[in-house]
Order: structure tokens, then sequence, then C-alpha cells
């Protein structure tokens, strides 16, 4: 992650300054999201096979 910040501050001009804003926005933002799409996309409740069993 550092690599790719260190790119963007770069490739964009920034002050060594601005380094530490995109690493706090990165560390608020990107974490967060990671999550909700951990939850969205692999942590799906599972269905229920014995309960469909018992009741057909």
């Amino acid at each position: 992650m550092a690599r790719f910040i260190n790119h963007l501050v770069h490739v964009w001009g920034l002050s060594p300054v601005h380094y530490w804003h995109l690493r706090l926005l990165f560390a608020l933002l990107l974490v967060p999201l990671l999550g909700v799409l951990y939850i969205v996309f692999f942590d799906r409740p599972r269905r229920p096979t014995m309960g469909r069993k018992l009741w057909q």
C-alpha cells in the first residue's frame, strides 16, 4: 500500500506533507470499504437445509 501511495504522490507532484494525508484517507476510507465488500460478497448467510427438509 505504501508503494501505491508513493506512486500517487510522485505522479501527482505532491509534497511530502500530502503523503500523510493520503495515508490517512486510505486508512479511513479503504479499510471500511473492504470490510463492507467482504460482508456483501463472502459472508452471505448460508441457506438452511434441515429446516426445509423438516417442513416439506
